[in-house]
């Protein structure tokens, strides 16, 4: 589409070449120096204290607290004195207080049924069922390091420079070898086990991985872990963030035996802070041409307010390394040409040369940094004007105007170059990002329910082509209930299955007799205001329409189809898919079943125990009633009241 020639394009920082390069090693990226910046999934100036508190708390509190079930419940080794407590809204009250003998807790954790403490004057570690006063496990374990559970009760201890591991049943696992001077611990909902080791620059993260702990960052912990309403922490108390029914939230203070506070007692956590100023110098690009003229430079980047990036770049001509270093050495400030980003295209004035020094200044205020996503150089200069006659190129200084002002209209017809030869790619389902989904969806005319998960409505669009071929079918139908939910349905078509007849045509006891004069007036037949008139259709098939457009679709209990809306969001998916003239009698099985018609097997039926049947009571005979052997002895006489089998413990007299 373009009308100039083609130009190279160097993905100096790219999210498909470089992201995922240390930028310590220096070399790999063809870095003079770093300082102050950190490469990631982006550029951006480093934090001036690692992870901050404020970072950490809501997601890895202090050893001596830890959070519940639910954001209301938290449990405290209160220190005044010693003992577990327990909060309740703004209450907290004692679930193993020292004084009882129980323990004298350093440190503590809890998942949603397990607490477990820790007491180094005791030289143990207690784990607690429910509300804290059920005594589960006991274990020898020396120390005062903090502690962690995972949601399958295994219990992770810090003992110095290693993670020891034991199950609900108190077996110790393999440990693991880990960072010296350990602060924290937290396991995620996947079971990732997560550290906390304060430094001089905050507190750095790692995680458990295949070949031991790795240094984590704190994107990866903020995926991990959700956060607390836990505001502040000191050694002299901590805050909690208690919802107010949609107002501004309130903050609820308590000293460390869970004594209320003041509001402001407790000062929050200094904010994160960054480096105000930071520096990349790339290693020479050698565009491999000589005396070359290089195009452009683009950037994309998200620069907040009160910071700012400056790219600066200088070209080079030389022949051999001894040039190319003094070359280098030569440069002064004036020949440097700095651009601050404020736009993310523009074209590189310099003299033509070989080589292009490239270097990055980014500033920000301390509190926010910018980043830059990619950096893109064009090499050499091609625009349009290569096509024009040559009368307009004649003039060097004619030629670079004119190269300049051609390439501000090739940098927009690029632009839809590109955008025409990505298209493809955003009608993948599995690639596009989340908010092009519905868009997508509306494209090849899938109806998507906003309840459904995002995997999930990918699987749809990209089963778009064999629902349209089965739409209106039951096949179609139980595929788009499979791709939407991951359940099978049973969908039966009640028409062909109804159980009414005529008489002299049913064996009586298996269908129900049908009167025409119920929902048709005939002569001679029909009451009066009883039935209604019909001039259409085949009297005879009046039993069978009933039922003809009407389908019972039951779908087993599910994950995805679990909560008080579940009902509601399958049946507009159902609403959504299925012919209008339908009737559909929606239901997610689960619950209790009687065999007969009505039951599916593998949707509505649990295999449980049976319960104790009463006669009379919970039960009628032939109905609802399962008789079982008795616990009376073999050869006894029939009572009445008692449990008894007719010729097997009963003796007829």
């Amino acid at each position: 589409m373009t009308c100039g020639p083609q130009a190279t394009t160097f993905r100096v920082v790219d999210a498909n070449s470089y992201w995922d390069v240390d930028a310590r090693r220096g070399a790999d990226l063809g870095l003079g120096a770093v300082a102050g910046l950190v490469i990631g999934d982006r550029i951006e100036l480093a934090r001036s204290n690692g992870v901050g508190d404020g970072d950490l708390l809501p997601r890895i509190p202090p050893r001596w607290l830890a959070r519940g079930c639910g954001s209301c419940t938290w449990w405290l080794a209160s220190a005044c004195p010693p003992g577990l407590v327990r909060s309740v809204g703004r209450a907290w009250l004692p679930a193993e207080p020292c004084d009882r003998g129980a323990i004298c807790p350093s440190a503590v954790a809890a998942t949603s049924h397990r607490v477990a403490v820790r007491d180094p004057g005791r030289a143990s570690v207690r784990v607690y069922a429910g509300d804290g006063h059920r005594l589960t496990l006991d274990l020898d374990l020396d120390g005062d390091g903090p502690i962690a559970l995972d949601r399958d009760g295994t219990l992770y201890a810090v003992d110095g420079a290693a993670v020891r591991r034991f199950d609900r049943d108190g077996r110790e696992l393999r440990a693991w070898h880990a960072p010296d001077g350990v602060d924290r611990i937290a396991v995620s909902d996947d079971r990732v086990v997560w550290l906390a080791v304060a430094a001089q620059t905050g507190q750095a993260l790692y995680r458990r991985a295949d070949d031991g702990f790795v240094e984590a960052t704190f994107d990866e912990l903020t995926a991990a872990i959700p956060a607390s309403n836990l505001v502040a922490a000191t050694a002299a108390g901590f805050c909690l963030e208690l919802p107010t029914g949609g107002a501004d939230p309130a903050h609820a203070c308590f000293d460390r035996c869970g004594r209320p506070l003041a509001d402001d007692a407790i000062p929050p956590p200094a904010p994160t802070r960054h480096v105000a100023l930071g520096s990349l110098v790339f290693g020479l690009i050698d565009s491999g041409i000589p005396r070359c003229v290089w195009h452009r430079v683009r950037v994309e980047a998200d620069v907040p307010p009160r910071t700012s990036i400056e790219v600066q770049v200088a070209t080079i001509e030389a022949s051999d390394a001894a040039s190319i270093h003094d070359a280098s050495a030569a440069l002064v400030a004036a020949d440097w040409q700095t651009v601050e980003v404020g736009s993310s295209d523009f074209l590189i004035d310099q003299p033509p040369g070989r080589y292009l020094h490239l270097r990055l200044v980014l500033s920000g205020d301390g509190l926010v940094t910018p980043s830059i996503r990619r950096l893109r150089i064009d090499v050499p200069r091609s625009t349009s004007a290569e096509w024009l006659p040559t009368v307009y190129r004649e003039d060097p200084a004619g030629r670079e105007f004119l190269d300049r002002f051609v390439s501000l209209f090739d940098a927009s017809i690029e632009d839809l170059d590109r955008v025409i030869t990505r298209f493809p790619a955003l009608l993948d389902p599995a690639q596009i990002p989340n908010e092009v989904v519905g868009w997508l969806a509306s494209l090849v005319g899938v109806a998507l329910d906003p309840g459904i998960a995002p995997d999930r409505r990918r699987a749809l669009i990209a089963a778009a082509h064999e629902l349209f071929q089965k739409r209106g079918t039951t096949a179609g139908l139980a595929l788009v209930l499979d791709k939407a939910f991951g359940v099978t349905a049973a969908i039966d078509e009640l028409g062909a299955t109804t159980p009414f007849q005529r008489l002299g045509r049913a064996p009586l006891g298996a269908t129900r007799l049908f009167s025409r004069g119920k929902t048709r007036a005939t002569l001679g037949s029909s009451a009066l205001g009883a039935t209604r008139i019909h001039a259409f259709g085949d009297p005879r098939q009046d039993a069978r329409g009933l039922f003809a457009y009407r389908v019972r679709i039951q779908v087993p209990p599910t994950a995805a189809l679990s909560g008080p809306q579940a009902l509601q969001r399958l049946e507009r998916v159902v609403e959504a898919h299925k012919p209008a003239h339908v009737i559909a009698d929606v239901r997610i099985g689960g619950g209790t079943a009687i065999l007969g018609p009505p039951l599916a097997l593998g949707i509505d039926t649990l295999l449980i125990g049976l319960d104790p049947s009463f006669l009379g009571q919970t039960t009628r005979l032939r109905r609802r009633t399962v008789l079982a052997p008795g616990r009376t002895r073999a050869g006894a006489a029939i009572s009445i009241g008692r449990a008894a089998i007719v010729g097997a413990t009963t003796t007829l007299r």
